[in-house]
């Protein structure tokens, strides 16, 4: 007969079951954390195309100053759609009035992207650009 020997030279079949299923729990526990960050890179994704859209607008104004018809005609709505195919109304606004001939003054120009699923302003901007009028 042989003798029992108390060296154990692997897991059992209880104790591979045991670790698998507190991986399962450990990995169920994770869930929520990556779900947030998914939904939290693609909120993100349309903050930044919202941004860019915004900036080229108050580029454009910068660039149509001191010209004050120029600048008033930058008021309009229009849409975009950033990369992920998110639809976005972007508005600009020109408030003031042009100087008198031979004078100059400020417009305010202000813009703002919106969110057309969920109505949420993503990005705006405000800035005053020197205007003058021709004689």
């Amino acid at each position: 007969m042989r003798e029992r020997t108390t060296h154990d030279a692997g897991m059992t079949l209880v104790e591979v079951v045991v670790a698998m299923m507190l991986l399962a729990v450990v990995t169920i526990a994770m869930l929520p954390l990556l779900i947030a960050g998914v939904k939290g890179v693609g909120v993100n994704a349309a903050r930044t195309s919202a941004v860019q859209f915004v900036a080229e607008r108050m580029e454009l104004a910068s660039a149509a100053g001191p010209d004050c018809a120029e600048v008033q005609r930058l008021a309009e709505t229009s849409s975009a759609t950033d990369g992920d195919g998110r639809a976005l109304t972007i508005t600009t606004t020109v408030t003031g009035s042009c100087p008198p001939a031979g004078r100059s003054g400020t417009l305010t120009v202000a813009a703002r992207a919106v969110d057309d699923a969920t109505g949420a302003e993503l990005a705006s901007s405000v800035t005053q650009v020197y205007v003058r009028t021709a004689q």
